[in-house]
């Protein structure tokens, strides 16, 4: 009753691109959790809402900003996340907090690194340092984030854009084996580093 936009809200984008995140590891390509269009008017348990708006949902958006990253014709490999913030919950039968941020990293078929990255934290932004280990890449990174102004932000008719998938360029010299960066509280980022120009 007190939050009945869970299933088409940013939080639920978080707990699928986590979710996403750790089936990769397992090799499993692609899950989802929710239909393509609904039946009535609505957004409820779909990608792209009802008749007539059929908006695309927080969901929806972090699909499409993670298709590169899925379907690259590359391979996972390792990622860990050292000193991962923790958030506090109340009491529950899985204990009272969990881990900030979910990582994955796959290489493609053309070389390019690509770092998934989802803050769940509701609130708060974490500054990370990005270790590409021996990875040689171009200077320039190609970064993605998708995230609204709060967790429980969703798109509709009114407020179609209020979940966007928000791109830009960051500047990393191709002989730095890091990057420090801040993942904004709430968010989805994807950092893509191609290879090295021969």
């Amino acid at each position: 009753e007190e939050y009945r936009e869970y299933s088409y809200a940013m939080s639920h984008a978080l707990y699928m691109a986590s979710q996403w995140a750790r089936f990769a590891d397992l090799g499993v390509r692609w899950t989802t959790g929710n239909g393509l269009i609904g039946e009535k008017p609505g957004l409820s348990r779909t990608l792209f809402g009802g008749a007539p708006g059929f908006v695309r949902t927080p969901e929806a958006i972090v699909r499409e900003q993670l298709s590169e990253f899925f379907h690259g014709g590359g391979h996972v490999v390792d990622s860990e996340v050292k000193g991962n913030a923790e958030v506090s919950t109340r009491e529950t039968p899985l204990g009272s907090s969990y881990e900030a941020l979910v990582t994955n990293a796959t290489v493609d078929k053309n070389g390019t690194l690509s770092v998934l990255v989802v803050n769940r934290s509701p609130d708060d932004d974490v500054k990370s340092r990005v270790d590409l280990g021996g990875f040689r890449h171009a200077d320039t990174v190609d970064v993605s984030v998708v995230a609204g102004r709060s967790y429980d932000d969703f798109n509709n008719d009114e407020h179609p854009d209020a979940v966007t998938i928000k791109k830009s360029h960051a500047t990393a010299k191709g002989d730095s084996p890091t990057l420090n960066w801040t993942f904004p509280a709430h968010s989805v980022t994807l950092l893509r580093f191609p290879p090295e120009s021969d």
